[in-house]
């Protein structure tokens, strides 16, 4: 039987506000960021968070492909490696999966 991270143990509110927290810090500052959840009351080594932040960042990675190809064609030069654009494009992907979520449960309160 596998054993559970205690990151999956969360409330869903604390684990999204730590992914938000990531994806900020460009996937880095795992210190601080086991160091903020001990003061949220959870004790979670930082290697947790680091495991974690891989399997999260591997689809916002996917994203920013998407993202670059989509500025190319709004005009915009996305040949740019800097760092900062990361983070946006990454942000800015999280920002349109939840618009589609969202979208998704606005849609279903129209159902009987």
């Amino acid at each position: 039987m596998p054993i559970k991270s205690k990151l999956s143990q969360l409330p869903a509110d604390l684990l999204r506000q730590l992914e938000d927290k990531l994806k900020s810090k460009d996937y880095r500052s795992y210190k601080q960021l086991s160091v903020w959840l001990k003061e949220q009351g959870y004790d979670i080594h930082q290697m947790s968070i680091v495991t974690y932040a891989k399997k999260l960042r591997q689809p916002d990675m996917a994203h920013i492909e998407t993202l670059r190809k989509e500025l190319k064609q709004s005009g915009i030069d996305p040949k740019c490696n800097d760092e900062k654009l990361q983070v946006l494009l990454i942000q800015l992907g999280s920002l349109r999966l939840r618009e589609n979520i969202l979208m998704a449960k606005i849609h279903n309160l129209n159902r009987p």
